[in-house]
């Protein structure tokens, strides 16, 4: 979810520049500005703490010391839950643009809505459609390397043992991440008609992570912190494990067409604000290369007689 959170910070803030870069007076639009943007960022935040609270992680990442022992816990229960807090959080924002006469802001709010209801669209098809391909290696890493960072305060990395033993079930009222994560696999693999992930893009993978493995190891050794060998040893067989289960349920099963599943491409298409059905973008494809083909063939034949052995590719290229 923190890249559905990075997505609405990047539209957001491209938003922002194009309207500050309109100004004649760039000190008193920013004044102007300031109201606004706050108010704006309000809505935003209400989505971040929807974001924070289930992938505590995130928050973490943004340097928020209240996030470093929690981890978020994807069960399909926690799943649910967040997305009612968050359809709960679209009926305010769509409540708020109601009532708010800032041109700026609305614009905002329909940002936030309309991404987070394409959010909704696309997580309704991995549940209804889709065998997931959760990697635990790189959660799990990537939880380890927020702490143990160069850039992380020195009072903050000792909490990356407390986050490895929840990971690793060690912690009470925690299950193993890989456990969540085998379980939530085999219960969309027990639904008809579903859609495995690319096996090429698996196996790519799955050959990363032993070195992402040990490199969870080479960063506690770095940075000299102490107890982490025995979480340590459990999650990495925790891992090893999970992998090997993956090759041997999932792997077999995975899809050797690299292309996306037709409805899954609409929605990625969605993402870039683009709205048109696959298969008439497809078409406009064709057509435009077309178009270009024949306004080509002069100029190519004018070429013809100066060209070189490797031109002349381009030319029956663009000549058949």
């Amino acid at each position: 979810m923190s890249n559905n959170i990075r997505r609405l910070f990047v539209i957001l803030f491209s938003s922002f520049i194009s309207i500050a870069s309109q100004s004649q007076n760039p000190s008193q639009k920013t004044s102007e500005n300031k109201e606004w943007v706050i108010k704006s960022n309000s809505y935003t935040k209400i989505l971040i703490d929807i974001d924070e609270k289930y992938s505590p992680e995130f928050g973490s990442q943004e340097g928020l010391a209240f996030y470093d022992t929690p981890i978020g816990v994807p069960t399909l229960a926690n799943i649910n839950a967040a997305r009612k807090d968050k359809e709960q959080a679209v009926i305010l924002l769509k409540d708020a643009k109601q009532k708010e006469t800032n041109l700026k802001i609305r614009q905002d709010l329909d940002i936030l809505t309309n991404n987070t209801e394409l959010n909704f669209r696309q997580e309704d098809f991995e549940l209804n459609k889709e065998v997931p391909f959760f990697n635990p290696s790189s959660t799990i890493f990537d939880g380890m390397k927020t702490l143990l960072d160069e850039q992380t305060p020195v009072e903050r990395r000792k909490a990356a043992i407390i986050r490895l033993r929840k990971y690793a079930g060690l912690q009470s009222g925690y299950q193993p991440l890989t456990a969540i994560l085998k379980e939530r696999t085999m219960q969309q693999m027990k639904k008809a008609d579903m859609i495995y992930p690319a096996k090429q893009k698996m196996e790519v993978i799955l050959s990363h992570n032993g070195s992402m493995v040990d490199g969870i190891q080479e960063l506690f050794v770095k940075y000299k912190i102490s107890g982490w060998e025995e979480p340590y040893a459990v999650i990495r067989k925790q891992l090893q494990e999970y992998d090997q289960w993956i090759k041997d349920n999932v792997l077999p099963k995975g899809r050797t067409d690299f292309r996306l599943p037709p409805d899954k491409y609409k929605l990625a298409l969605e993402e870039y604000g683009i709205d048109i059905p696959p298969a008439e973008i497809a078409k406009m494809a064709h057509a435009a290369f077309t178009d270009i083909q024949e306004q080509m063939k002069p100029w190519l034949y004018r070429l013809q007689k100066n060209i070189t052995c490797r031109q002349v590719i381009i030319v029956r290229l663009f000549s058949s």
